[in-house]
């Protein structure tokens, strides 16, 4: 895992980005355990496979998003104008030469698309090269780095799920429930 770290400290120091490597005891794999470590907005950064095109470094469709959003591929596939689907650890690695669960949010060649609800935000934690570490950036530095477009590519609330919620409060103020007692 060091050998990644390192490359990406490298890449960091090479190209003047101003971020910070933060190493933890123990993984921080995923976007819940690192918001625990740390307390702070963390961003993950989704590697996809563009299927009109070779499995190899340089090909993959990156989705930077806020740690508890998901993804919505449609979004993605319009956007990116590719047939994706996400990749696999083995393919992560071959994609940007990082370990699943530590892929920065740049420090490799990829098309790179940033969720616009991000656009704004200020300081963020991602991926930091490996899974015990995480770096400490702003959104610009990201954006600067990797020259990522900047799109909405999350899912958003089910309608469905909106409109039964919204349907329940109307019963609820209309008094068609019961009292629990």
């Amino acid at each position: 895992m060091k050998e990644y770290e390192e490359k990406l400290k490298q890449y960091i120091k090479e190209n003047n980005i101003k971020a910070e490597q933060v190493i933890f005891e123990g993984d921080v794999k995923t976007s819940e355990k690192a918001r625990i470590k740390t307390n702070s907005l963390i961003v993950k950064t989704i590697v996809f496979i563009d299927l009109n095109k070779s499995l190899e470094y340089g090909n993959g469709v990156i989705a930077i998003v806020p740690g508890e959003s998901r993804v919505d591929k449609n979004k993605l596939r319009k956007i990116s104008n590719s047939k994706v689907k996400i990749a696999s650890s083995d393919e992560v690695l071959i994609l940007t030469s990082y370990p699943a669960g530590g892929v920065p949010p740049f420090g490799f060649k990829a098309r790179f698309y940033l969720d616009k609800s991000l656009k704004n935000k200020n300081e963020v934690y991602a991926g930091g090269g490996s899974i015990r570490t995480l770096i400490k950036t702003i959104i610009k530095e990201i954006i600067k780095a990797n020259k990522a477009e900047i799109v909405n590519i999350i899912e958003n609330l089910d309608n469905n799920l909106i409109e039964q919620f919204s349907n329940s409060l109307d019963d609820l103020k209309r008094g068609r429930f019961k009292k629990l007692k």
